[in-house]
């Protein structure tokens, strides 16, 4: 169990450097999310990691990749939804740590997670088969932003049709007397779609990092030996 100071999940507790802020989520208090600012060092203890491992979930640490690190008691997770908005986590065998607890997306992801953990509990009830629940939280985590991931693509494609189709008529209507009217418009829906094309760029790239993140971990086999953490645990 961790300890620390603690308050509501609204709220924002005052830190020193040696701490850091989290939403945790653990079996003892039925997964309901408490805040609590954690003495780094004691986290690294409790969770089996280095200090250097922290700086995936640490606030001070910005513009990084996507990461799943597989270490000896613990995931760390950091998942790239967009621009300044991250799932940052520390996954143990009974617990999960949620960084970032003041962004939207983590607050938004909370009921989606607790649900998956309350289905997985019932699951077992009527079966007596176990989902591990670090496997609970990381399937979660994934899905979340599978989902965020595929809502930006459609956004944009819904976008990008409209303006295709705006430039469509433009030139349509270049073959008439209006053919200075049409051009000129046709050249704004040309500038419109320039934002449109580094935004699809830019959803390249977090689909290529997070993957790549995922390959990681599924290319060695160390790291799928040691996911297991409920079975490390025993």
């Amino acid at each position: 169990t961790i300890r620390g100071l603690t308050g509501n999940p609204s709220e924002t507790l005052a830190l020193s450097g040696n701490y850091i802020q989290a939403l945790i989520l653990q079996e003892v208090s039925d997964f309901k999310p408490v805040l609590t600012a954690i003495s780094k060092q004691e986290l690294c203890k409790e969770a089996g990691l280095q200090l250097r491992d922290l700086r995936a979930v640490d606030p001070l640490f910005r513009h990084q990749l996507p990461v799943l690190l597989i270490r000896s008691s613990s995931f760390v997770v950091r998942l790239e939804l967009q621009e300044k908005e991250q799932l940052k986590a520390i996954i143990k065998n009974d617990q999960i740590m949620l960084f970032a607890q003041d962004n939207q997306s983590t607050l938004n992801f909370l009921p989606e997670l607790q649900g998956k953990i309350l289905s997985s509990t019932f699951h077992t009830a009527l079966n007596g088969r176990p989902t591990p629940f670090e496997f609970v939280a990381l399937s979660s985590m994934m899905d979340y932003v599978c989902q965020r991931l595929e809502s930006r693509f459609h956004k944009l494609e819904l976008q990008i049709t409209d303006q295709l189709e705006k430039m469509k008529q433009a030139e349509h209507e270049s073959h008439s007397w209006q053919t200075f009217n049409s051009s000129y418009n046709s050249l704004i829906v040309a500038e419109a779609l320039v934002p449109l094309k580094n935004d699809l760029d830019s959803l390249h790239t977090d689909l290529d990092e997070l993957s790549a993140a995922i390959e990681e971990v599924l290319d060695s086999d160390e790291d799928l030996a040691s996911m297991y953490l409920s079975e490390r645990a025993r």
